[in-house]
């Protein structure tokens, strides 16, 4: 027994001690819950980092606040990255056909015995989702797009082909984002807001049939939605997380500003339901079927 049991006290390894300045000393103390941070590459560099895998059916990206995805491409096809202004990837797609489907996939850290509390820098911070400037389809032939809660896109894609495109899905569309395509599009989902502003736009050559918007839609000046023939003529089934139907709907509202426009060629076929209000201080041209046209918010003009 130490002779500060014998004592009938315990040894003072806690007492307290003056610091050298006559200021209490902190006391040191190690917290199991201390997480070791690294800095990545992608935050030393702050652009965007790709790498082909498998022959190029995916490209590995690190996004600038640490987020790591595999973008793949099925049915046919290669698909590659290249980093763009702003933090954003093009994404490259050659060799596609109109079986075509790219998806994005938010890639989960994989945790080893031991690591339990490393974490890259920034991953903390990342906000999950990969923002792509642009989409380059060298055939001009694509099946779907899906990027549902993975992906925003600011900037254009472009469908030449006029074989019907099935699905095109992001989490948001903003300002610049621009889809256009020669035939038919069969879904367009987003899950947040799809905003068609600084030049965006979304033009279809010819049958858009279900638009699916989980909050607003809004098309400022110089922005268009214009369909070459109606919008839900052929109702669609459940596409993974969208819900399927013809026509529209609209979570939030929809804002239509001076200098844009929303354009349906020839019909409304299908209800297009908004669950807020329609503001309309452009340009809103319906020849059929306006009926179908519902906004519970009420109109503005």
């Amino acid at each position: 027994m130490s002779r500060d049991r014998q004592g009938g006290r315990r040894s003072d390894r806690r007492a307290f001690r003056p610091g050298l300045d006559g200021q209490p000393a902190l006391e040191s103390r190690l917290l199991l819950s201390a997480a070791k941070v690294h800095t990545s590459a992608a935050q030393v560099s702050r652009r965007i980092q790709s790498f082909v895998k498998f022959g190029g059916s995916i490209a590995h990206i690190i996004d600038t606040d640490g987020d790591v995805f595999n973008v793949a491409i099925q049915e046919g096809g290669r698909i590659r990255a290249q980093p763009m202004s702003g933090r954003r990837a093009r994404l490259i797609v050659e060799g596609s056909t109109p079986a075509s489907v790219v998806s994005i996939n938010l890639k989960t850290r994989d945790i080893q015995k031991g690591t339990a509390h490393d974490y890259q820098n920034g991953q903390a911070r990342g906000d999950h989702v990969l923002h792509i400037g642009e989409i380059v389809i060298k055939t001009g032939q694509i099946s779907q797009i899906l990027g549902y809660q993975t992906a925003v896109l600011s900037g254009p894609i472009n469908v030449s082909s006029t074989a019907p495109v099935d699905r095109i899905a992001f989490f948001r569309f903003d300002p610049g984002a621009s889809i256009t395509t020669a035939g038919d599009l069969d879904t367009l989902d987003s899950f947040t807001d799809l905003n068609l502003g600084n030049g965006g736009s979304l033009v279809v050559g010819r049958d858009l049939n279900w638009l699916n918007v989980g909050g607003n839609l809004i098309i400022d000046s110089g922005s268009t939605l214009t369909t070459g023939r109606d919008i839900g003529l052929v109702a669609q089934p459940i596409k993974g997380s969208d819900p399927g139907g013809a026509g529209g709907l609209v979570g939030g509202n929809v804002i239509i500003n001076q200098g844009g426009s929303f354009v349906v060629t020839r019909s409304l076929q299908s209800l297009f339901l908004v669950n807020g209000f329609t503001s309309i201080q452009g340009t809103i041209s319906i020849p059929f079927g306006s009926s179908n046209y519902f906004s519970r918010g009420g109109i503005l003009r």
